[in-house]
């Protein structure tokens, strides 16, 4: 009789000495002890009744069920015999493709950095290795099997969050709030506090929207990223990192004010504040309304005067160009070195001093082409009078 206790139900994969329990391709529950595999015939109250897998065996074994502890202990092996050899190197690559499947299923790890770590724990007998599926199309089967416990995503903003989406990779807290606006949309910022921590710290914080990388049902994903200089041995490597992510339902004022409070806040509760001497952004101008409006920039009724927001030199070009072609100049920007020319010198009036734009400008009012008129003229009223030059400069 054997005496083999296990802490686990037939639900998990637990190594006691040479027993092991998993489940087969097809679901069904699976022992394997000493090179041999059965799968569960049926059960009794306490007892459960296995059979050689291995087809024309019929080998047989018992386990009898421990209903306190709801562990399983080996009762006695059948009569009849395995009428095979049995093959430790089968039942290894069992075992280690059992604790794969579960940590692809309970894990966001990837799954080919999981598969080195399980290779590396098991410590496969070189047979076991040679029969081993190459790494590249195992982690094709196991990224199959985790796309399977992928919940879809969902088509309305009344959802509830899986827990272990709520978690960084090491089991912390990734999932900061999970509001509902003003406005009655949805806001979710997620970041760790080790993220919050460098993002508090930074001088300076960039930070974008994007929209085409977003849920159907959220507007848009919005990321704040910290600007933090390496020094390398020769040289200073200057590096931006990635801390919070939030997912916006709306581009509205109300919801931007919404999203930095809530930063703000988790900056008290981390004892310290959210303060960057520069916050730069793209030119939304609903975020920009966000950052003057009185109680958005207020912690405590203390006024953070050391934050100056600017924009984004990439999004200027970018928004110059959009309105360029919106004035059906796209042609004439390709075909003549006359538009193309004064287009740029346009762009170039961002890199100058900011008391040297006006001049610029009228320079630019004087010697554009005609049919540059409507454009320049939207850049004066626009850029200069209604966003402001330290904003762009």
């Amino acid at each position: 009789m054997y005496l083999f206790f296990l802490t686990k139900s037939l639900e998990s994969t637990k190594n006691v000495g040479s027993i092991n329990f998993s489940k087969t391709q097809k679901g069904r529950d699976l022992l394997m002890m000493n090179g041999y595999s059965y799968t569960l015939n049926k059960e009794a109250k306490v007892q459960y009744y296995w059979r050689c897998d291995t087809r024309l065996c019929s080998a047989t074994l018992i386990t009898n069920r421990n209903i306190s502890t709801d562990g399983h202990s080996i009762s006695t092996e059948g009569e009849i015999h395995h009428l095979h050899a049995p093959s430790i190197a089968k039942q290894e690559i069992r075992v280690f493709r059992a604790q794969v499947k579960r940590r692809v299923r309970e894990e966001l790890t990837p799954v080919a950095l999981l598969v080195e770590q399980e290779m590396r724990k098991i410590n496969l007998f070189s047979e076991a290795q040679q029969l081993l599926t190459h790494p590249q199309h195992m982690k094709a089967a196991f990224s199959r099997e985790r796309h399977k416990c992928i919940p879809n995503i969902p088509q309305s903003l009344d959802f509830t969050i899986p827990h272990m989406y709520t978690l960084t990779r090491g089991f912390e807290r990734f999932l900061l709030n999970d509001k509902t606006t003003v406005s009655g949309g949805r806001l979710l910022i997620f970041s760790s506090n080790t993220q919050l921590d460098e993002l508090f710290k930074s001088s300076y914080v960039f930070c974008d929207g994007t929209f085409s990388t977003v849920p159907l049902i959220f507007n848009q994903l919005y990321t704040f990223h910290e600007y933090r200089k390496n020094k390398g041995v020769k040289l200073n490597i200057i590096c931006v990192f990635s801390c919070a992510f939030a997912l916006l339902g709306d581009k509205k004022t109300s919801t931007y004010v919404q999203m930095i409070e809530d930063l703000k806040t988790a900056a008290i509760s981390m004892e310290t504040k959210f303060e960057p001497l520069v916050l730069m952004s793209d030119f939304e101008t609903s975020l920009i309304k966000a950052e003057n409006v009185r109680h958005a920039f207020y912690l405590y009724e203390i006024r953070l005067p050391t934050t100056e927001h600017k924009g984004c030199f990439f999004h200027f070009n970018h928004s110059l160009h959009r309105r360029l072609v919106s004035e059906g100049l796209a042609i004439a920007y390709r075909d003549e070195e006359k538009v193309r020319k004064w287009s740029k010198y346009t762009v170039a009036v961002a890199l100058l001093p900011p008391n040297e734009t006006e001049n610029a400008l009228q320079l630019i009012k004087l010697g554009a082409p005609k049919r540059m008129k409507k454009f320049v003229q939207y850049v004066q009223d626009f850029w200069f009078n209604k966003i402001g030059v330290n904003m762009w400069n």
